[in-house]
């Protein structure tokens, strides 16, 4: 069974346990998107302010993962705009001609299926609408014998799925910020001392990748 704890050497070269992700795992925003990240609350912060109908957020985590299992949460910190829905899922590192098609036909399908791209720039993710703030999603990432992602609202498992991910996949998130005044804002939480919900089981937080060479 997997656990929630990260783990860092000690002064006298031990393991020492926390339930906080590792602090090297942040978000960055896509070049192509009007919205800024900050590191706030010990989670990481995704703004967005809308300037036209075609105002569009978008993040990724800066580590790939490479657990067999991994968990983490998106918290609404706003009220999306009434006719946006959240991306959540993972993707490939995209081109930047490549983000704004991609999530364009996720957001305006009228039913929030997964979606897959068919080159090698792949988005795999739903659109889940019916969000509030203070809502919750929890990502749960299998890639053992048939690698899938599994989403969960406020803790509840939904029917949304996304299977046969393949491939070096980062934690992402995308909405349409359209034209509201206000600035609208998620958060992509990594530690497990701030997520909402208990930690699925056999699923880990996130561990930023390392190379060992």
């Amino acid at each position: 069974m997997g656990c929630c704890f990260s783990s860092t050497s000690g002064e006298d070269g031990g393991v020492e346990l926390s339930l906080a992700s590792a602090p090297s795992i942040k978000i960055s925003a896509h070049d192509t998107c009007n919205c800024m990240t900050e590191y706030k609350d010990e989670c990481n912060v995704l703004t967005s302010y809308g300037l036209d109908d075609t105002s569009l957020a978008a993040a990724f985590a800066n580590t790939c993962l490479e657990q067999d299992r991994s968990y983490w949460e998106i918290h609404l910190r706003t009220n999306l705009p009434p006719t946006s829905r959240l991306v959540v899922g993972l993707s490939k590192k995209m081109k930047a001609n490549s983000i704004s098609s991609l999530c364009e036909k996720l957001l305006s399908d009228p039913n929030p299926m997964p979606f897959e791209n068919q080159n090698e720039d792949k988005v795999y993710a739903v659109a889940i609408p019916d969000l509030k703030k203070g809502d919750s999603i929890g990502v749960c990432f299998d890639q053992n014998d048939l690698p899938q992602i599994v989403f969960r609202v406020n803790g509840e498992i939904t029917s949304h799925h996304v299977q046969r991910v393949k491939g070096s996949v980062y934690p992402f998130v995308a909405w349409k910020s359209g034209t509201e005044e206000k600035a609208t804002a998620v958060s992509m939480v990594f530690r497990g001392d701030k997520f909402k919900n208990p930690l699925p089981p056999k699923f880990g937080i996130v561990i930023a990748a390392t190379s060992l060479i």
